[in-house]
């Protein structure tokens, strides 16, 4: 598991988070999220099946979701499970991830 499914799609990439988003894929995640941030298509983040994330992952898509915006590369969330509102909100980041509850 590394946390993230990235798949291009002609001019947009398209973000498929996994359940699990934990310390163990953090590496990976940054790592697959700082390719898909270099492509600079268009995004779509689908996080409909997180089940579980921690602190280190949130750190990590909250930086990439600022590095998108000061990119000004276009992102739009799919879907946003309620484990990963819970979280955000909890750390105060849900308006970094771009949904304000």
């Amino acid at each position: 598991m590394n946390g993230v499914q990235v798949v291009r799609e002609g001019n947009e990439t398209r973000i498929v988070f996994e359940p699990v988003l934990d310390i163990t894929s953090a590496r990976n995640l940054y790592s697959e999220l700082e390719g898909a941030l270099t492509v600079a298509a268009p995004l779509t983040l689908d996080a409909s099946r997180v089940e579980r994330v921690d602190a280190a992952t949130l750190q990590v898509l909250a930086a990439f979701c600022r590095a998108v915006r000061a990119a000004n590369i276009e992102m739009h969330w799919q879907s946003i499970s309620p484990s990963l509102r819970e979280a955000a909100a909890l750390f105060d980041l849900d308006e970094m991830l771009g949904k304000k509850q």
